[in-house]
């Protein structure tokens, strides 16, 4: 099973967003009861990331699996503007924003938090 949000930020508040949503997401462990010293966090190197994220962490969990110590509870990217701007490119529709207060336009980034 999986988990998956899309959060749309404005862009230039993506890595603030981004950081956020991976404290919040530790945070709802810990919450939870899981001890702190059994989670980590995973940063994927820049030339391992996928060709839509600028930046993916996983949080992880200490199972203590023989010969795999650490595993995957989610990862958290930030896919930047890459799914909308791709399908409104081929779907010739507009899906960009439009903020009333600033009077601009832009199409938003996304953070994805998906855990499972």
């Amino acid at each position: 099973e999986q988990m998956e949000m899309e959060f749309f930020v404005k862009p230039g508040e993506d890595q603030e967003w981004h950081q956020y949503w991976i404290d919040e997401r530790t945070r709802w462990y810990t919450d939870l009861g899981i001890d702190p010293d059994n989670l980590r966090h995973y940063e994927h190197p820049q030339e391992k990331l996928s060709h839509y994220s600028t930046r993916t962490v996983d949080i992880e969990y200490r199972f203590r699996f023989q010969g795999s110590e650490w595993g995957e509870l989610e990862g958290i990217a930030n896919r930047t503007d890459f799914d909308l701007s791709t399908h409104a490119k081929h779907s010739g529709q507009d899906l960009s924003y439009f903020d009333q207060a600033a009077n601009e336009r832009y199409t938003p980034y996304v953070i994805e938090p998906a855990a499972g």
